[in-house]
């Protein structure tokens, strides 16, 4: 069963994305013990690509992640309706890790096609994997 979600829930899920991914600054000082960087793309193309076409809602962000090639990262989005968990649970899941680079740097986002239609998509992208929407039905 999908649920509708309102443009409220929409804002609420991407701000608990943020947060989730462990939003912060990178310096040399504290490089050590850091999974992963996120931070806000600013002026993306991606996003500007979603708002031009009216396809839906677009949240960018760069990723790093300083040992990728020892690491595993796990990225989710939740959401929430009425301080309730909405089904499914996490909405999308993303996991990837030990690359044979050293170092991975790329884009991170998460997006609603037709996010005021009574069947949204959800997708979630991270530098080199991604979750794509369910076909229709």
């Amino acid at each position: 069963m999908i649920r509708r979600f309102p443009i409220f829930l929409v804002l609420i899920i991407s701000i608990t994305m943020i947060f989730i991914a462990g939003c912060s600054g990178e310096t040399k000082s504290n490089n050590k013990g850091k999974i992963a960087y996120v931070s806000t793309n600013v002026d993306s193309k991606y996003e500007g690509t979603f708002k031009e076409l009216n396809l839906g809602v677009l949240f960018d962000f760069n990723l790093k992640v300083p040992n990728a090639d020892r690491s595993w990262v796990n990225i989710w989005v939740e959401g929430y309706s009425n301080g309730k968990a909405v089904e499914p649970f996490p909405l999308r899941q993303l996991s990837y890790g030990l690359s044979p680079r050293q170092v991975e740097e790329g884009q991170l986002g998460f997006g609603i096609i037709n996010p005021n239609s009574d069947e949204p998509q959800l997708f979630l992208y991270s530098s080199g994997a991604s979750i794509t929407p369910p076909p229709w039905d």
